[in-house]
């Protein structure tokens, strides 16, 4: 009879530490797929330029890029009333010239209105889009040949934002000496996908 006791006993304290290894995995996974969305969302948003920062743009700029902007495949994936930015920069790759290049950019909403209205809601439109820029729409800068420029572009995502993707293009214009009309020097875009607080 007490052989039996001590089976019954065994196998109750088997079963109760199985189930306590199961919900430790459990608990132990739920945490690490937490932290990884924690730092995925965020690893784009940059809120000061490191040196971190500045070393890819200037991997993307040794690949003779004229524009870079840092973020995989240009997409970043703001929250709802989250403060955003997007750091880029721009090389000059002008030669045969003794001055320095005077470059200006400026950003806009690539997504036309029927786009933005479609994907985003009828109450949306580009004005709105391009309201959510805080800082960094528009720079004038003087670079020499093989000097580049960095920068920040500040978004400021409203709590009420639709949950969808807008296109910016950054525009990058140069004017060489005299010459007070600017030619354009390059451009590249990025998407803002509105994520859900």
């Amino acid at each position: 009879m007490r052989s039996i006791t001590n089976k019954r006993a065994a196998l109750e304290l088997s079963i109760g530490t199985m189930v306590i290894i199961i919900l430790a995995i459990t608990m132990l996974i739920l945490g690490l797929a937490l932290v990884r969305n924690i730092f995925k969302s965020s690893m784009y948003n940059v809120d000061q330029m490191s040196n971190k920062i500045e070393e890819e743009l200037n991997k993307l700029f040794s690949e003779g890029k004229k524009i870079a902007i840092y973020g995989a495949n240009n997409i970043f994936e703001p929250k709802q009333g989250d403060s955003w930015g997007v750091a880029f920069g721009v090389k000059s790759f002008e030669t045969g010239i003794d001055a320095a290049t005077k470059f200006s950019y400026i950003v806009s909403v690539a997504s036309s209105d029927e786009e933005i209205k479609q994907n985003c809601g009828s109450e949306w439109s580009k004005a709105k889009a391009i309201s959510w820029i805080v800082a960094g729409k528009t720079s004038d800068f003087t670079l020499p040949v093989g000097d580049s420029y960095k920068s920040i572009i500040r978004f400021k995502i409203p709590e009420n934002a639709p949950l969808c993707i807008v296109r910016y293009n950054i525009d990058v214009a140069k004017t060489i000496g005299s010459s007070n009309s600017p030619t354009p020097y390059t451009s590249d875009f990025f998407d803002l996908d509105i994520q859900a607080k």
